[in-house]
């Protein structure tokens, strides 16, 4: 039950996130591969080549891991070509609408009350249809996409 609310707010923080956010997350997986490669490849053989070697090899891994989160690699069952690359949405089919519910336990003594707050929020689901482009092979994904923001239902005070 707890996980839910946190993947939405995952994927929702992962589409609001700008390229500064994704450039600050390469610097720092640069960083971290860096470190690692420089002292590997020091400890072989010391030169300024090593030092070069450990950069290029850590951007390429850093530009690697950021490009895969960007998008959302999968590969086509049939002819293994990434779909964020060729795939194409053929069609949408509204399905329903759902209400997902969130508790946010608050407070305690030192905040003098205790409370509950109870947010609403609306999604919409719908059945879209994909094409990959270079095979031609169509499937169907359930999509879950907000409607609305979270909202206010209802502040429960408890008396402790």
């Amino acid at each position: 039950m707890l996980i839910t609310p946190f993947r939405d707010w995952l994927v929702e923080q992962e589409n609001r996130r700008g390229p500064l956010f994704f450039l600050l997350e390469w610097l720092m997986i640069f960083a971290i591969a860096l470190a690692f490669w420089v002292t590997l490849l020091l400890e072989i053989h010391s030169s300024l080549w090593s030092v070069a070697a450990a950069a290029a090899v850590s951007s390429l891994y850093a530009s690697g891991f950021v490009y895969i989160r960007l998008l959302r690699l999968s590969a086509c069952r049939k002819c293994h070509t990434p779909l964020a690359l060729s795939q194409q949405e053929i069609g949408r089919r509204y399905v329903h609408e759902m209400e997902k519910c969130l508790e946010i336990e608050r407070g305690g003594e030192e905040w003098y009350g205790h409370f509950i707050d109870l947010y609403s929020r609306q999604y919409r689901v719908e059945i879209v249809k994909y094409r990959c482009r270079r095979c031609n092979r169509v499937w169907e994904k359930i999509t879950e996409e907000p409607a609305a923001d979270y909202e206010l239902v209802r502040t429960i005070d408890i008396k402790d």
